[in-house]
This record gives C-alpha cells, sequence and structure tokens, in this order.
C-alpha cells in the first residue's frame, strides 16, 4: 500500500464508525387497543378537563371518556377530528346514553388485555380500535341487530362471510383515520365520498392483493362511514 492511498484509507476508518454504526433511532410503536384501554383507565383515576366537557358535553361519562381514549390512540395528531367521528358514531348508534345492557358488550371483560392486569375489564375496546366500530347488546333480542349486520345482508352476496366483513371494516376504518377524514362530511358529500371510497380501493389492493372488490362491497363500506370512525 503506497502512502497516497494509506491516508484516505485511514480517514474513511476514522469515519466509519459514526456512519456505519451509529444506533437508527428508536422505532415509536404504533397505538393499539390496549393503549387505549390504558387511557380510559387514567381518564376513570381524574376529573375531565374542560376540552373534554365541551367536546362530550351531550354523552354519557362512559362515553365521554371512552371517546376520549379513543381519540388520543386513534387520532393522536389530530384529537379534534377524533373525537368529532366518535361523536357522530355514538349518535348514529343511538348509544350517546347507553343502556346498561349496551354498556355491559364495551365495558364488561371479554379477554384479559396483559398479563397482571386488574382491572374491571377491557370489554370490546378492542373492536373499536381495530373495526371503528362499537357493538350493540343482543342478549335475549333486547336490540336490534348492528347495522353493519344490516347492510351486510343488503349490499354483500350471501352475507360474505363474517371474516370479509371485518376485512372490509378494519380496512374502512385504516382508511378513514389515514387519510383523517371526517365521516359526517363523507356521508353528507357524494364528491367527497366518492374520493374517499377511491383511496379505500387503494388500501384494500396493499392489504388484499388480487381480491377484487365488487362493487357491493363499496356500496357497504360507503353505508357504514355512518357507524365507523
Amino acid at each position: 500500500m503506497t502512502r497516497r492511498t494509506f491516508f484516505p484509507l485511514l480517514l474513511l476508518g476514522v469515519a466509519a464508525p459514526a456512519a456505519v454504526f451509529a444506533a437508527p433511532p428508536a422505532a415509536v410503536a404504533a397505538p393499539e387497543w390496549r393503549d387505549m384501554l390504558r387511557e380510559e383507565l387514567r381518564l376513570r383515576q381524574s376529573a375531565p378537563t374542560p376540552e373534554m366537557q365541551k367536546a362530550f358535553h351531550d354523552v354519557a361519562p362512559e362515553m365521554a371518556r371512552l371517546g376520549e381514549a379513543f381519540a388520543k390512540t386513534a387520532y393522536p395528531k389530530n384529537l379534534p377530528l377524533g373525537r368529532k367521528n366518535f361523536l357522530s358514531l355514538v349518535r348514529n348508534l343511538g348509544m350517546r346514553h347507553p343502556n346498561a345492557a349496551e354498556l355491559r358488550q364495551f365495558l364488561h371483560p371479554n379477554k384479559k388485555p396483559w398479563d397482571g392486569y386488574t382491572g374491571p375489564s377491557d370489554g370490546n375496546f378492542h373492536m373499536l380500535f381495530n373495526t371503528g366500530t362499537l357493538n350493540l347488546d343482543t342478549a335475549d333480542g333486547a336490540s336490534k341487530d348492528h347495522p353493519a349486520r344490516r347492510l351486510a345482508k343488503q349490499h354483500l352476496s350471501f352475507w360474505a362471510g363474517q371474516s370479509h366483513v371485518k376485512a372490509l371494516t378494519q380496512t374502512l376504518c385504516a382508511t378513514i383515520r389515514a387519510e383523517q377524514a371526517d365521516t359526517a362530511a363523507l356521508c353528507a358529500d357524494t364528491a367527497k365520498r366518492a374520493a374517499f371510497s377511491a383511496k379505500f380501493r387503494e388500501a384494500w389492493a396493499k392489504r388484499y392483493s388480487g381480491k377484487k372488490l365488487s362493487d357491493g362491497d363499496i356500496a357497504f363500506a360507503e353505508a357504514m362511514l355512518a357507524y365507523t370512525a
């Protein structure tokens, strides 16, 4: 090795640790339904903030806490929109002031969220976070079927199967959040809804390549905008 080549290599060797061995920035874990449960439990221990009281002034305290926890985890960078979409959801489901049976559907134990968990429940927090909708009580025929079931029967051939309906609703809520879409505005505006449906198709194609959406799938998704956040 000549003197001419040695010094450039030496300089590269000195610089290498910073360029090659520098630790990558720590990845921030995406929020999930357990984070929403943790936030809701935390909110039970404190008085509602003035902002929260103003946003959820016309809903039951349980729904206000759930809505605030939902907004903070599903819409962490846009709390006003998260609150608005949640309120549209509960109003359209008639759940602003749920009865005891309806509360039981998402506030009573469903599955253990984490080891050592001693709280009162996790309910259907995972359903709200992952599919963007809430359950309605159907025990003893106390309540009508969830609109998702009615709409699936209306738009999907042979009701398409539960797994397909779940895939549609999961993709729908993921698209709503990715596009930061106002669901009430989409329901009211045909042009905005059509533009959103194009984004929904793109999201579906990425998730389920080779599995085409039918016209009924799109009709179902558009109808479900009123019941998804």
